[in-house]
């Protein structure tokens, strides 16, 4: 029963003002990373999917037992597609992050769709072609509340797919934070509890959770982790480091001590 603590993402220049050492090069940022945390969450691929030499680089600085889950573009999971765009997209998903899986380090693919995104049967038909396409493991977040539902859980657990559990402010339609396990991997995302922003004009993500809400989460983490192989738990509040900062915390509440490593090694 591992626990794997991390960030939604590495590379933010505003890092360096919080996590990354003054003056630290970029191209150390990684390194630098690995040695306080044993997980990631790639979300650069949302953007764009990377030529395979930029995987291969990344995971060329990984170490073996860790852990990497690849967020899916959002031209298929928050865009309108064929089937053979779907497919197109897809497939030349699977060619770029090959590297990581040849090293064993790839661990799932996150796709998470917009609150937008409602349960009606048309999108659950995009869901199932989705779910068809991608290879294993997989975990799916939905923003909208109308998801959470006996059919979509039980096309989950049919399917081997995870349900992402969030942590996000509690408004109408999003998802509810609860202990809900579809697979043997549990797989979380703290967005942070920025009600006045989320929907607003400023950072959604801008959120700097109290050691009294970790602790909440932390109870939440074990009460799950007593029922799954291993769980993931990923920072999204990214705004200004907070993510790593509140991860760091976090990772200290379950014995995990870092840094681990020298960086100039």
């Amino acid at each position: 029963m591992g626990i794997y603590i991390g960030t939604s993402g590495y590379f933010f220049p505003d890092w360096s003002k919080t996590f990354y050492p003054k003056g630290l090069s970029q191209r150390l940022w990684l390194r630098y990373y690995v040695m306080h945390f044993p997980a990631l969450e790639l979300n650069s691929t949302f953007y764009a999917i990377p030529p395979q030499e930029r995987i291969e680089k990344l995971v060329s600085q990984l170490p073996d037992d860790f852990v990497l889950t690849v967020k899916i573009p959002r031209s298929i999971t928050h865009e309108e597609s064929t089937k053979k765009e779907l497919s197109n997209y897809i497939l030349e998903l699977e060619n770029a992050i090959a590297p990581a899986k040849d090293k064993l380090v790839f661990k799932g693919f996150l796709a998470q769709f917009p609150v937008s995104f409602r349960f009606s049967r048309k999108n659950f038909e995009k869901l199932k072609a989705i779910v068809e396409a991608l290879t294993r493991p997989l975990f799916v977040e939905f923003r909208n509340f109308s998801w959470r539902n006996e059919e979509t859980m039980d096309f989950l657990k049919e399917n081997d797919v995870g349900w992402v559990i969030p942590d996000v402010p509690a408004l109408p339609e999003l998802t509810r934070s609860e202990p809900l396990i579809t697979t043997e991997v549990a797989y979380l995302r703290l967005h942070g509890r920025n009600a006045k922003n989320w929907y607003g004009g400023g950072d959604r993500y801008d959120y700097f959770y109290s050691d009294e809400e970790l602790g909440e989460i932390a109870e939440l983490v074990r009460l799950i982790s007593s029922w799954t192989k291993d769980t993931y738990v990923f920072f999204n509040n990214c705004h200004m480091g907070q993510a790593a900062i509140n991860a760091k915390k976090f990772a200290k509440m379950f014995g995990q001590q870092f840094p681990q490593g020298d960086l100039f090694e």
